[in-house]
């Protein structure tokens, strides 16, 4: 099965301390073959998150966030300030025709 994983958002976060950290969302993508529209690229429910620097961060069920080895809390900085643009991703735009 081809995956890809593709940025699909960005937010703000802040940890006990005070100390803000920009939290990236990719989420995989699955090759999905049906006789009726061919291949298409769909969510596999798999998401990613982690900070600007590439350490992975877990999603807590209470809607916080942990980062996998520092043990940091983050919580979600409401509003709409908080909202960080994805980075650019060239497969993004080219999805449905691969």
């Amino acid at each position: 099965m081809r995956t890809k994983l593709v940025e699909t958002g960005a937010f703000l976060t802040r940890e006990r301390g005070g100390r803000t950290h920009t939290l990236r969302v990719s989420t995989e993508y699955a090759v999905e073959h049906s006789e009726e529209a061919g291949e298409r690229w769909v969510p596999t429910g798999v998401r990613i998150h982690r900070l600007s620097n590439g350490q992975h961060v877990e999603a807590l069920p209470d809607g916080t966030f942990r980062t996998v080895r520092t043990k940091v809390l983050l919580r979600r900085i409401d509003g709409a300030a908080n909202r960080v643009p994805a980075r650019p991703s060239p497969s993004t735009s080219s999805m449905a025709e691969e």
